[in-house]
């Protein structure tokens, strides 16, 4: 409900200052640099607010499907995620500008040499992960979250889609311009 009532009092506004920007406004430079702004901006702010939407959901249909126990080996296991999220965040932030930069030839090869660096320090990492997840979390936690090694290594086995783009992708899209595509794989 708060998301709701966020999102349609940050609609109320926007709709307000755009009104009042287009009253003001002398020539079609600023209205189109509003519009190009809100058409990149938009599709990224919407696939936030589904994330956020998506978690939330996500804790009730677990809460209401599983117990307290495979809940709890649930979040060790995310917790461990961070883990992988710790070097998978910042390659992903430093891609965005570059791609952004650059056109044709070079933003292919850029693409690429991007895919293969975060493959050969994701894959290693999740790999690492996947194998010594009971370790980790026994390390951690002791023996009383036994189903948590399982799901941090089922965890890990996504970043094993590195080498297709996985991560490298989404930086890509938004660099490019094109953050649609960036909303509709969050979707």
């Amino acid at each position: 409900v708060a998301y709701v009532a966020g999102a349609v009092a940050a609609l109320v506004i926007l709709f307000r200052h755009y009104r009042h920007l287009r009253k003001s406004a002398q020539g079609d430079d600023q209205d189109n640099g509003l519009q190009s702004l809100l058409g990149y901006g938009i599709p990224l702010y919407m696939g936030a607010v589904l994330n956020s939407i998506i978690s939330v959901l996500r804790g009730v249909i677990l809460a209401y499907l599983a117990s307290d126990v495979l809940i709890g080996n649930f979040n060790v296991a995310m917790n461990f995620a961070a883990l992988i999220t710790l070097i998978s965040t910042p390659i992903g932030s430093a891609l965005f500008p570059s791609f952004s930069k650059l056109n044709g030839d070079e933003l292919r090869t850029v693409l690429r040499h991007s895919v293969k660096y975060a493959s050969a320090l994701l894959v290693p990492a999740a790999a690492y992960v996947a194998v010594m997840s009971r370790d980790l979390v026994q390390l951690l936690y002791g023996t009383a979250y036994g189903h948590a090694p399982i799901y941090l290594s089922l965890y890990a086995i996504t970043f094993f889609l590195t080498p297709l783009g996985y991560l490298v992708l989404d930086s890509f899209f938004r660099g490019i311009g094109n953050s649609k595509v960036s909303f509709l794989a969050t979707a």
